[in-house]
């Protein structure tokens, strides 16, 4: 899982399935346009209450909190 930061390029075309969660709308469809060709899923969700069930994920990255 990812949240959309400038960082999200380090991880693109490595394999991994990534899913991205940013609480601003503007965030995420700036992100969503500039990965449009990528495999990331996009959430818009409040990472203090998400949504996803325990242990969906094998590492979290997070960053400029």
């Amino acid at each position: 899982m990812y949240w959309c930061s400038a960082d999200l390029p380090f991880f693109l075309n490595r394999g991994y399935e990534i899913t991205a969660v940013d609480y601003s709308t503007e965030m995420l469809n700036t992100a969503k346009e500039k990965y449009s060709d990528s495999s990331v899923t996009f959430y818009k969700m409040d990472a203090q209450n998400m949504e996803f069930h325990d242990y969906s994920f094998d590492f979290i990255v997070a960053s400029l909190f």
